[in-house]
Parts: structure tokens; C-alpha cells; sequence
């Protein structure tokens, strides 16, 4: 099967979702990083202040080319969520996605429940304390 890739925003959370399937190849990682810069463009919130919740239960696992191009599009610090959650299953798939993600600011779950409840959770807290001080 090949990449599947579906991205949605909700602009009044600063919320980017995006759901991934099947297999990626370089050049689908591409495809991912423009479809994401373009609903960061539409989000229209400043540099680093969006939330990203993933879903990649249905992604295969990846070669290490393309483990490594998405260690690129994750990691540049221009389109770099503040935080991430992602919706995982299985240990063989968690483990290769740590080692693509490698950030503090990401966590992995096992459903989209737990996943929007820390990412969003922790925006209320994060808040709360930004107007207590």
C-alpha cells in the first residue's frame, strides 16, 4: 500500500491532526513536509506555538532513508510544534519511531483519547500558569 496522508487544522486550538498510513518512500516524506507547511501557513499561528496530534497506527514500518528524511522534516526548528503527540501501536513501530523523533516534547499513546488529553491538557496548564505570572 502506499503513503496515505491527511492533514487537518483547527485553527482555534492551534491544532495541526494528521493521520498517516501505509508506506513512505522519500519522496512521500516530501509530499508530508509540503502538505504540513501548508496547513502551518493556513493555521496561521506564530513559529513553534501549534500543537500536533499524529496518528501513524496504520504506517508500515519505514527503510532507514526515510527514517532519516523524516528526522529532517521533523526536526527543522521553523515548522517545529511545540508539542506532539502521537497515536502508536505495537513495539516494533514505537521503536522506530523514537529513534525518527528523539524530542522531549513528543509523546507516544496507544489512543487518540490519551493523545489529545496530554496535548491538550498540557496547553490548559501551560496557560493557566502563563497568566498566573
Amino acid at each position: 500500500m502506499g503513503a496515505a496522508i491527511a492533514i487537518k487544522i483547527e485553527p482555534s486550538r492551534r491544532l495541526i491532526r494528521m493521520t498517516l498510513g501505509g508506506f513512505f518512500t522519500v519522496d512521500d516524506v516530501r509530499r508530508l513536509d509540503a502538505e504540513r507547511r501548508r496547513a502551518l501557513s493556513a493555521l496561521n499561528c506564530g513559529l513553534n506555538e501549534h500543537l500536533t496530534l499524529c496518528d501513524v497506527v496504520a504506517c508500515e514500518l519505514s527503510t532507514p532513508e526515510v527514517v532519516a528524511a523524516l528526522q529532517g522534516v521533523i526536526g527543522n526548528p521553523m515548522f517545529r510544534s511545540k508539542r506532539c503527540a502521537m497515536v502508536i501501536r505495537g513495539a516494533l513501530a514505537r521503536l522506530q519511531a523514537r529513534r525518527a523523533v528523539q524530542r522531549a516534547d513528543v509523546a507516544m499513546f496507544e489512543s487518540h483519547a490519551e493523545a489529545e488529553a496530554w496535548l491538550l491538557n498540557a496547553e490548559v496548564a501551560y496557560t493557566r500558569l502563563q497568566k498566573a505570572s
